[in-house]
């Protein structure tokens, strides 16, 4: 085994070793890990507070859609909401619509 005399060295190493499980930076945008784009045009695998925060922040708008989508479709409208009278929806129910005009009918 090495043994390691300097202490600049150590926690350099310790640092090192300690930051290898994480989040990873990459250009190529086809990677099957990649998460997030970054302002400045790099890619990330990792999601939530933190990521890209040394490479400008977050692009939400140009990353294309990595997990497959098992939502429904949205429907107009679910039976248990009723329609205020400024066009607003709400469930039915006591009180319903008494800050916005009442029930359209």
């Amino acid at each position: 085994m090495i043994k390691i005399n300097n202490r600049f060295a150590m926690l350099f190493l310790c640092f090192f070793f300690s930051q290898s499980g994480f989040a990873r930076i990459t250009t190529n945008a086809n990677d099957p890990e990649v998460k997030s784009k970054c302002a400045d045009g790099t890619y990330s695998t990792s999601t939530g507070r933190g990521t890209c925060s040394h490479h400008g922040g977050v692009v939400y708008d140009d990353l294309p859609t990595r997990r497959k989508s098992n939502k429904k479709p949205k429907t107009e409208q679910p039976k248990n909401t009723i329609k205020c009278k400024d066009g607003t929806s709400t469930k039915a129910g006591k009180g319903a619509c008494t800050r916005h005009g009442g029930i359209a009918r």
